[in-house]
Order: structure tokens, then C-alpha cells, then sequence
């Protein structure tokens, strides 16, 4: 009952933000319905195809940074995607990643903590993702304020995670106690890692996942009549990612209101961008959930690798 009523909680949390959005954007309830209406039928079932798309390239970048906690296959690291797409998207603050080191734990016998240790290493990844691209924009570009200020919270949750990281990696824990113990697990997750292997999976495949939502984006919003560059779509992306930091399950309710801000900021009328984002979204949602749980019950045949043992 009590997860019952935080699942509610954050539902109702995300739902009061698209309101007061609505209200700030003048969009009323009979102009969003007619908008919804106005989209083409394709974007639905597009938006759809283009998470399952998604969840390949974030199963590149996340086998990059599991091993060598874990010797995964490309088909095992997309159904880790696919998997924990239904509980992060009832659970507040991407609870279901937590979901998903129990269940591989349960599956390969590695420790909780050291697996949740390659988690936190994989969030890092995610967050590097957007840095390359931000960068080459800044180069040959200009790159709005507003996506500046979403870079520098994203750049600073990531030398956030890089000190813990490398404070985890460069010392030893005493064995005589549960938490020293624990700490030791956790660190196993950062020992043995070749640079090489992690700067491949920083500046290549963590692009992966931004530049193919960008392409969706650009796709889906050309596509109902919000011309858009290449160049922007990634910049709504930007926005998209910054709102998926309000904890409420699945980002329901900031992630629509903070694309369709940025959708605005680039010419759209609010409530055509209003309705993309809620069916972009809608349809991702549904898709995504049916499908995960229904792989759920999958055999993908997890095997751990060795872990080195941890050095005191």
C-alpha cells in the first residue's frame, strides 16, 4: 500500500505540472484535444518503433560499461532495456533500475552492490552522451542559453559520479566489517577496467542513444508540421533528458511539459507541441511496458564473468 500511494503521489505530481504547463502555454483543453486529433496516425505507432531502436543502442552503451561485472551479449543487454522500461515507468526516480540489478543478481549470482556499482557507471555514460555533440556545436554553432544550462547540470551530475568513482577505485576497504564488505563489492564494479574500453564507451556509444531519440524527434515533429533542424530536435532532446531529473514515475508529466517548452522555443504552437509530446510519449509508455513485461519470463542466459579480487 505505501508503494501503492508513492506510485500515486508521483502520478499526481507529473500530472499537476502538464496542468500549470497547459496554463502557462494558453493551451486549453478543447485546443490540445484538436491538436491530438491533428497529428497524423503514423506518429504513434512511429514513436513506438523508435523506442524498441532506442533500447539497441542503449544496449550498446550499457554492455560497455557492465563488463566486466557482467559477460553480456548484445541480446542480454537489450533485454536488461527492455525489461526495466515497465517499472521505471510506475516507479518514481528510475526506480526500476534498482529492479534490474536484483533481477541480474538473481540471475548471475553477482553481488547486488557490485552490479549497482556498474549502474552508477553506466549513468555516468548516459550523462557523456550529450558532451561531444554539445561540443562540436559550440565549435561551428550557436548553442542557446537555456541548453547551455541543461549541459552544465548534466556535466555536473557527471564530475559528480567521476569523484566517487575513481575515490571507490583508488582505495581498499576493510574485509572486518558489513559495511567495508559492502564497500568492497561496490568497488570490484571500478577495478580492472581498461581505459581504452571506457573511453570507447564514453565518446562513442554513449552518442548513440542522444543522436537516434534526436533523429526520432526530428522525424515525429517534421512529420506533424513543426519544422525542425537536426540541430534543434537534439536541442528538445537536451530539454527532454533535463526534465527526466523531477522524480515522478517515468517522468510523466516534466518530460512532456519540458519538450513541448523547448518545441515552443523553436516555433511551434504551443498546443501542436503540447499534443506531440503527449502522444510521442503515450504511445512510448504503452509499447515499451507491455513489451518489457511481457519479456520478462525471457531465459537470456546471464553468465558472470570472474571477478579479480579486490586488492587491500
Amino acid at each position: 500500500m505505501k508503494r501503492a500511494g508513492q506510485i500515486a503521489l508521483g502520478l499526481g505530481l507529473g500530472a499537476g505540472i502538464l496542468v500549470i504547463a497547459a496554463k502557462l502555454m494558453g493551451v486549453s483543453r478543447e485546443a490540445l484535444l484538436a491538436a491530438i486529433y491533428g497529428l497524423p496516425l503514423w506518429i504513434a505507432p512511429a514513436s513506438a518503433v523508435a523506442l524498441f531502436l532506442l533500447f539497441a543502442l542503449g544496449a550498446l552503451r550499457w554492455n560497455g560499461s557492465m563488463q566486466p561485472v557482467l559477460n553480456n551479449t548484445f541480446w542480454q543487454g537489450y533485454w536488461a532495456m527492455l525489461v526495466t522500461y515497465p517499472f521505471n515507468s510506475i516507479l518514481p526516480a528510475k526506480g526500476g533500475d534498482l529492479v534490474r540489478v536484483n533481477l541480474l543478481s538473481v540471475r548471475t549470482g553477482v553481488s547486488r552492490v557490485t552490479i549497482l556499482g556498474a549502474e552508477i557507471m553506466d549513468k555516468g555514460m548516459d550523462l557523456c552522451g550529450p558532451l561531444p555533440v554539445i561540443a562540436l556545436l559550440l565549435v561551428f554553432g550557436q548553442v542557446p542559453a537555456w541548453v547551455m544550462s541543461g549541459v552544465s547540470l548534466i556535466a555536473g551530475v557527471l564530475v559528480l559520479l567521476i569523484l566517487f568513482m575513481v575515490g571507490m577505485r583508488s582505495r581498499g576497504f576493510s574485509q572486518t566489517h558489513w559495511l567495508g564488505r559492502a564497500l568492497a563489492k561496490l568497488r570490484q564494479a571500478y577495478v580492472g577496467r581498461r581505459p581504452r574500453a571506457l573511453l570507447t564507451t564514453a565518446l562513442l556509444f554513449a552518442p548513440l542513444p542522444w543522436i537516434g531519440e534526436a533523429a526520432a524527434l526530428y522525424v515525429v515533429g517534421n512529420g506533424s508540421g513543426i519544422p525542425l533542424t537536426a540541430v534543434q530536435a537534439f536541442f528538445v532532446l537536451v530539454a527532454v533528458k533535463v526534465g527526466m531529473a523531477v522524480p515522478t514515475p517515468g517522468g510523466i508529466g516534466s518530460v512532456e511539459a519540458a519538450g513541448a517548452a523547448a518545441l515552443v522555443f523553436f516555433g511551434a504552437a504551443p498546443a501542436q507541441a503540447l499534443a506531440l509530446m503527449l502522444i510521442y510519449r503515450t504511445s512510448q509508455l504503452a509499447a515499451g511496458s507491455l513489451i518489457g513485461a511481457a519479456s520478462l519470463s525471457a531465459p537470456m542466459g546471464f553468465e558472470s564473468n570472474a571477478l579479480p579480487a579486490t586488492p587491500e
